[in-house]
């Protein structure tokens, strides 16, 4: 039944939806993650609603403005801006929820029906309530009225010095976009009426949560900018908040509060919701390559919350100042007898003990790495900052063998000033940092190119950790033996005209702007959360909100999608076919043993649902292509990719070597990687397939005699 709407008196479209069908919604799916979809269609309606009365009052200043009123063109051609601006969001919003109906919704809902024994018990036929021809005709037929209506808003900008034509179009729009708000309306009442019935009634609490998890994983960050600040603007606070706890329930398991936390998305309201957000918090995990003063204090910094009882051989076992700057490395002798005594330890888990005696080789590591760059550095205290008074001061500092010289940068803005600091702590660096850097390039075309081996840029990053120049921060990891946190990075140097400033894509030096008017931003990608840049033009980059990284690809929606469950960016072309493993690309690298999450290679997601890699996973392959089982996986042993052909070679080969009369009747029981179970087939010399799923990716747990079933015991 479709519901009536009128024009108020004021000549504002509203709707006479009552407020007794929106409150039997909400009790309806207010205890499941639907109510994430109510309220965003009541978005979607409010939403239209305000266009048609800014089309409305389009029209109205258009007749005012042709009766020579008050009204300014101005004025009249701002608001024409508005329309088609709020057109465009509307419409990117409107079709990125049809289409996850299309993706997520009816899928789900005919793969449910076909699984459920009992679907017909309770009279109920999902095909009958339902139909997906239906509403893929009907998202055509919106599709069509969207596109006609961007065509008259292309007609009207084009009409703007023929008053009558202007006339005639704001008729139409007005017309067309009251026409789509009842054709929206009705087919938002069906959904409401007959889908989300029904997937409440078949799917669980966990199903539906991971079918709007889907749904988000397809969201970019701009989209969702979009959608949070169109349900911010169009809902009660209160529903705004029950709708942001059922979508951060639906991505628990993803960097998005972290996202948020960041400067992602800025709500007055998210700061009440995240009261207990920690921004630096990983969930259950502690960063292992930190310095600890005793394994007592690393074990509490792995988990403040249990008590571990540390005694071993009645002793308590301490190594003081481990990884400390001011303590020796531990010698190699050292290190095996606190790992012996770590190992008795009573009451730890294995993991933990593994976890400590990986920091403690770490921080061996670390610190012969850091006695090695302060042996290079002695003597090399550089001040920071030129003198009270302002002059800038450039000197030269002796050291044992070399001479630094320090210089302040050409012009240092701070904070929103646009004029430069004259006087005050203007912060000193060595030369050698404030020149410029070049991309080093085998490529002739990339010759001459600002930046570094990893990047194009023509920015240096001021590190917040030991206030010192580089141009990227994977420059700085190299060299230094700390990491660069990338969030925290406030200030940049402009190699163009040698400016220090607060970080953006745009030099605040108005001379460096004149003289480089072309190119106004400093880099074809920048990122305000990761403050990245990147100036090359073949490369596609996207911050995913739900990693909370930047990462190579066209963007979520497009070439990629976000898997909740693994917390990774999967390509649109596997979504739909690879394993889930939670968290998976949040560990090392089985091969390497180098973190995937943040990596800056490419990383190869395994059929088994595990990565590794790219170049990991072909330098495996090669070194062991000789071995019988090379394509398994080093984690679950389950293999790696689709081996359908490769085990179509290998029933070639057992069928061209038969077993000799004598073995022939043996059999043997065998544990298939691929499928887990246990099957009984037939011996054979060289590979033995599984009876189950046809895979030769097993292990023969026993050989038995045909004669009594018993163990073969060879003569």
């Amino acid at each position: 039944m479709d519901l009536p709407s009128k024009m108020s008196d004021s000549g504002q479209y509203t709707s006479l939806k009552s407020s007794h069908d929106k409150i039997s919604l909400r009790t309806m799916y207010e205890d499941c993650s639907l109510i994430e979809i109510v309220h965003f269609h009541e978005c979607l309606r409010r939403e239209l609603q305000s266009l048609i009365n800014n089309v409305i009052l389009l029209r109205k200043q258009a007749a005012e403005i042709e009766r020579n009123s008050n009204v300014s063109n101005e004025e009249h051609f701002e608001l024409e801006l508005q329309v088609i601006s709020q057109f465009q969001i509307f419409w990117a919003v409107f079709q990125s929820h049809s289409t996850a109906e299309d993706e997520f919704i009816w899928p789900a809902l005919k793969d449910k029906a076909s699984k459920t024994i009992n679907t017909f018990s309770k009279g109920i036929n999902i095909a009958h309530i339902f139909d997906e021809i239906e509403y893929a005709e009907e998202h055509s037929e919106e599709n069509q009225i969207f596109q006609n209506i961007e065509a008259l808003l292309k007609e009207l900008r084009a009409a703007r010095k023929e008053p009558k034509i202007r006339a005639e179009l704001l008729k139409k729009l007005e017309s067309q976009t009251v026409n789509s708000f009842h054709f929206l309306k009705k087919h938002l009442q069906k959904e409401e009426t007959s889908a989300l019935p029904l997937i409440k009634e078949f799917f669980s609490a966990v199903e539906i949560e991971v079918i709007v998890g889907k749904i988000m994983g397809k969201r970019s960050s701009e989209l969702m900018k979009t959608i949070l600040s169109m349900m911010i603007k169009n809902l009660h606070p209160g529903d705004v908040g029950q709708m942001m706890g059922y979508i951060k329930q639906a991505v628990k398991d993803t960097y998005f509060e972290k996202w948020l936390a960041s400067g992602g998305f800025t709500w007055d309201g998210l700061n009440d919701e995240n009261e207990d957000f920690n921004e630096g918090k990983k969930r259950g995990n502690c960063e292992l390559t930190q310095d600890f003063g005793s394994i007592e204090k690393l074990e509490e910094k792995c988990d403040s919350d249990s008590e571990t009882n540390y005694l071993t051989d009645g002793q308590i076992l301490n190594v003081q100042n481990v990884g400390s700057r001011s303590s020796e490395p531990l010698t190699e002798v050292e290190f095996q007898a606190t790992v012996r005594r770590l190992v008795r330890i009573r009451g730890m888990s294995m993991e933990r003990k593994s976890s400590i005696i990986q920091a403690l080789r770490s921080n061996m590591y670390q610190n012969i790495k850091r006695a090695r760059i302060e042996s290079k550095n002695d003597g090399m205290n550089l001040p920071k900052f030129s003198n009270s008074e302002g002059n800038v001061i450039s000197k030269e500092i002796a050291s044992n063998s070399h001479a630094v010289k320090l210089s302040a940068p050409h012009k240092y803005y701070s904070g929103d000033s646009v004029e430069p600091v004259v006087t005050g702590d203007i912060p000193l660096f060595p030369v050698k940092e404030l020149s410029q850097t070049w991309k080093q390039s085998h490529n002739l075309e990339e010759i001459g190119i600002l930046g570094c081996p990893h990047y194009s840029r023509r920015v240096k990053l001021r590190a917040p950790c030991c206030d010192r120049l580089f141009t990227c921060r994977l420059c700085h990891d190299h060299e230094m033996d700390h990491v660069m946190d990338r969030y925290k990075v406030s200030e940049m140097l402009c190699m163009l005209c040698e400016s220090l400033q607060p970080i953006s894509n745009r030099c605040r030096d108005i001379e460096c702007q004149i003289k480089n008017a072309k190119s106004k931003e400093l880099s074809k990608y920048y990122c305000q959360i990761c403050h990245l840049h990147d100036d090359d033009q073949t490369k596609n980059i996207y911050h995913c909100p739900y990693c909370n990284i930047c990462r190579r690809g066209k963007g979520l929606g497009e070439d990629f999608c976000h898997c909740m469950k693994c917390n990774a960016c999967i390509s649109v072309q596997s979504a739909k076919s690879h394993s889930c493993v939670t968290h998976s690309l949040e560990g090392k690298c089985p091969i390497c043993s180098v973190g995937m999450f943040t990596s800056t290679q490419q990383v190869k997601g395994l059929k088994c649902g595990h990565f590794m890699h790219l170049n990991c996973y072909r330098e495996s392959i090669r070194h062991a292509e000789r071995a019988s089982h090379w394509y398994r996986c080093p984690i679950c042993l389950r293999s790696m990719d689709d081996m359908a052909e490769y085990f179509g070679q290998l029933d070639a080969v057992v069928k061209a070597q038969p077993m000799p009369t004598e073995f022939e009747n043996l059999k043997a029981k065998v544990l298939c990687h691929d499928c887990n179970e246990f099957t009984t087939v037939s011996y054979h010399f060289c590979y033995l397939k599984c009876g189950e799923c046809g895979s030769y990716n097993t292990r023969m747990e026993e050989l038995l005699s045909v004669s009594n079933g018993q163990s073969y015991i060879p003569p």
